[in-house]
């Protein structure tokens, strides 16, 4: 009995101790998401002032101070030469510093800052299935009924009312495919022991490095402005360093599925600033979309992580 008692005390504590760490990851997830509602407004700005990849780069090298300074206090600099690491921190660059932000930078120039926040919400779709698939994450009834709000959502603001064919955002539906697919690679590079300053470090010095060549040999290289340089600042330390940061600290206490449900609430917060900041006044369409879209964020945060499902304890 005694023995009994201590061991369903022990998983109690267990128990006690996942569901903590999971409030703690959306907690920190929050700040991700507070920082991030800015990012469609910068990008969008950025997009239409300055050359696209260019803006990116700046970007992406601004956030190597704040990356090496986290390495700096972690330590972790074997990882960035572990040849069980490198590939896959390879990979995890060129699907998120390179191929997902470049195309997401690049259709900024021909929609509007409301759009590429709605629609870049498709990643609540693929993280599920996906998820499912591959993770052997559950698909419980809210997460399914989650996501077909935010798919009646995107449908809402891709046709917009008139049914007219955008690339743009088209493009914005179908990157997020490439964000769910480096989110899984980081989320193995954290489970095999790779340190989170070092995945975001990888990123910050490869990514700019081959940005700036691309930006070079396409766009020329050129200074930014004056007004350009301090939106470039603000948005490589705080969006793409301390945001980043956040983002991969929340990643290894929960399932990429409710990881993307969560910083999907974003949309509130950016479309009041791309009022304020742009001027855009959002459609009926959009305003319907963004209800959906909340909706089903809520539906989305009524599921646990798998690693802390009760089952699990």
């Amino acid at each position: 009995m005694i023995i009994i008692a201590k061991q369903e005390g022990s998983c109690y504590l267990s128990c006690m101790t996942k569901h903590k760490e999971e409030r703690v990851g959306e907690l920190i997830l929050i700040v991700e998401v507070l920082l991030h509602a800015f990012s469609p407004i910068a990008k969008n700005f950025g997009a239409k002032n300055m050359p696209q990849i260019q803006f990116l780069a700046y970007v992406t090298l601004v956030s190597i101070l704040v990356y090496g300074a986290a390495m700096i206090y972690s330590r972790k600099w074997g990882d960035l030469w572990n040849k069980r690491y490198v590939p896959w921190l390879a990979l995890y660059t060129l699907f998120m510093a390179v191929i997902a932000h470049g195309i997401i930078t690049y259709a900024n120039k021909y929609t509007s800052a409301i759009n590429t926040t709605l629609l870049t919400q498709s990643e609540a779709i693929f993280a599920l299935i996906i998820g499912v698939l591959f993770l052997k994450e559950k698909a419980h009834w809210q997460r399914i009924v989650g996501v077909l709000c935010i798919l009646l959502a995107n449908v809402l603001v891709l046709f917009n009312g008139d049914f007219t064919f955008n690339m743009a955002d088209l493009a914005l539906v179908l990157t997020p495919v490439v964000f769910v697919f480096g989110n899984g690679i980081a989320k193995r590079l954290l489970n095999e022991g790779c340190h989170w300053s070092s995945i975001l470090f990888f990123r910050g010095v490869m990514g700019s490095v081959i940005l700036l060549l691309v930006a070079h040999f396409v766009e020329g290289l050129a200074l930014p402005s004056q007004q350009m340089t301090w939106v470039i600042l603000a948005y490589g330390v705080l969006i793409y360093g301390v945001g980043k940061i956040a983002w991969q600290l929340a990643l290894k206490r929960l399932d990429i599925s409710k990881l993307t449900a969560i910083s999907k609430s974003y949309p509130v917060f950016s479309v009041i600033l791309a009022f304020f900041i742009l001027g855009e006044v959002p459609t009926l369409y959009q305003y319907l979309g963004l209800l959906l879209t909340m909706g089903g964020v809520y539906f989305l945060l009524q599921t646990k992580s798998k690693q802390y499902d009760e089952e699990d304890f």
